[in-house]
């Protein structure tokens, strides 16, 4: 996701400090904007993070995310906690289109999140014990997806383009086939 809100990130100890401001990860027809932590990867993947701590706004989207290309307009799957306590699986299916949110489940700090790719499937679920027992939130498709290089990370949008958000995640994990 191409980020046009100022945001900066720091690592430390096993431990991924983000900092993003933006509009939300979900306007029809607009861009998503946030900071975007990113590495690229091909193929199925899974993202795992431990969301330790969130400060600064409380109607934030913070979480996992897996975008086709770097375009603010682009296809996007993540698993999103939204104002600090509703886990979802956040699925952009096309292009400019509107983002839609599905799943409840509930975070309570730290929560463990994880995003998994098979194909054109995305599958987000929670944790709130460490692992020891994970919740499925969603399951949806993006068709057209595709097998191109693609972008995994972290996310934090504050909802306030004018104020920045802070996150902190640890134990992250990327798997790529």
């Amino acid at each position: 996701v191409a980020i046009r809100a100022p945001g900066s990130t720091s690592y430390a100890d096993g431990t991924f400090t983000v900092r993003g401001a933006g509009v939300d990860l979900t306007v029809n027809n607009q861009a998503m904007t946030g900071q975007f932590v990113r590495q690229t990867v091909t193929g199925d993947c899974e993202v795992t993070a431990r969301l330790v701590s969130r400060t600064g706004a409380t109607a934030d989207r913070v979480g996992l995310l897996m975008a086709k290309s770097l375009s603010p307009f682009d296809q996007a799957a993540g698993a999103i906690v939204s104002g600090g306590t509703a886990a979802q699986l956040m699925l952009r299916t096309t292009v400019a289109g509107k983002s839609t949110f599905t799943g409840n489940g509930a975070a309570t700090l730290p929560s463990l999140l994880r995003l998994k790719r098979t194909g054109t499937a995305f599958t987000a679920a929670l944790s709130t014990d460490d692992g020891a027992t994970w919740t499925t939130l969603a399951t949806g498709e993006i068709p057209g997806f595709g097998d191109a290089p693609y972008y995994v990370g972290l996310v934090v949008c504050s909802r306030d383009p004018l104020a920045r958000c802070t996150t902190e995640f640890d134990e992250v994990s990327i798997t790529a086939d």
